[in-house]
């Protein structure tokens, strides 16, 4: 069925934009380079729900009338009203209506780098050289139904790395690193600052729990917030000797991982079932899932320590024949 958008052709702009400056900050010793990069879109689509209809609400269905439980009165007024800000597409007589309206969808992502190198000033101290990396993004899905179940997504990440490089002797290089990187990746952000207090299911949450009735499309939140941050750390340290015909190699590394996340899950604020309409509007409700108290709210945090040591020979007998290699690792242990 063909039918023109009351809000016109759906929304679609994409803005890429960014830059890059670098340069010395002290001649001949210190450079910087960073750039930046951003993306701006905002997509619109078509989307479709099915609603309760304007005569539904008043109990009013066909060939029988219904007393509408005052309990239920509120959580029908968070349904779209059929023919505002949105299109009716189908009316199936059954006390439902099909309609169509906008879905939007803004993106956000800001991404930055920075990097810095420094020639320090005595010979074997070398040079010390880092990384910044900064990335965010966001997305906001909003569709028909408004604010009484959509729900975002977003992601923030942190990335550092340190090097400094030391040339001991004509046959003597060490390498030292140093790496941090936090990874916070957050979904199911409820997209509503609508006030739920007299409509919550669980009285200990401040968001609307989820309502299953019939045909009609579902509102409400089936789960909360989703966080897992992940911190790490790295050192590592590196030698490279060349005595005579020898070339060897050997270095350490530590590694420490970190896990802290944190779920809402499935009922947390509560889930009613109704199986027909009927008995949605009577408060008659076919089943209702909660998480007991103490159970909605999963929170774990982990770390893990990974060591690992490393030892390499590069042996060259005579120039005409090829390097014999020795290696042993110490590699991996968690805790």
């Amino acid at each position: 069925m063909l039918f023109r958008s009351p809000n016109g052709k759906p929304e679609f702009r994409r803005n890429q934009f960014g830059g890059t400056l670098g340069g010395p900050v002290v001649k001949d010793k210190t450079f910087f380079f960073t750039s930046y990069e951003g993306l701006r879109e905002r997509l619109g689509s078509t989307e479709t729900a099915r609603v309760p209809s304007v005569e539904a609400r008043r109990g009013v269905l066909p060939n029988r009338t219904v007393v509408v439980n005052p309990a239920v009165a509120p959580f029908l007024e968070l349904y779209p009203v059929p023919g505002q800000d949105n299109n009716i597409l189908r009316n199936f007589n059954d006390g439902t209506i099909q309609i169509a309206g906008p879905r939007r969808q803004p993106t956000g992502q800001d991404f930055v780098a920075v990097r810095m190198d420094h020639q320090l000033s005595a010979g074997k101290a070398g040079s010390l050289s880092g990384t910044y990396n900064y990335d965010n993004s966001d997305r906001s899905p909003y569709g028909v139904l408004g604010d009484v179940s959509a729900a975002g997504a977003e992601s923030t990440k942190h990335i550092l790395a340190v090097r400094h490089t030391s040339i001991l002797s004509p046959e003597a290089l060490n390498e030292f690193s140093f790496g941090f990187t936090v990874n916070d990746p957050q979904g199911a952000i409820p997209l509503t600052t609508r006030d739920f207090s007299k409509v919550l299911f669980v009285p200990s949450r401040d968001i609307l729990g989820e309502i299953i009735a019939g045909d009609l499309s579902t509102i409400g939140y089936r789960q909360g917030r989703r966080s897992f941050n992940q911190k790490s750390f790295s050192f590592k340290d590196g030698m490279s000797l060349t005595r005579g015909n020898h070339s060897m190699r050997f270095g350490a590394e530590l590694l420490r991982y970190g896990y802290d996340y944190q779920i809402f899950g499935q009922g947390f604020a509560g889930s009613y079932t109704f199986n027909t309409l009927e008995t949605y509007l009577t408060g008659t409700p076919a089943r209702f899932q909660a998480l007991l108290p103490g159970g909605d709210d999963t929170r774990k945090r982990l770390a893990q320590i990974v060591f690992g040591a490393y030892a390499q020979d590069n042996f060259t007998v005579v120039p005409s024949l090829r390097s014999e290699e020795h290696t042993s690792e110490l590699q991996s242990h968690s805790f």
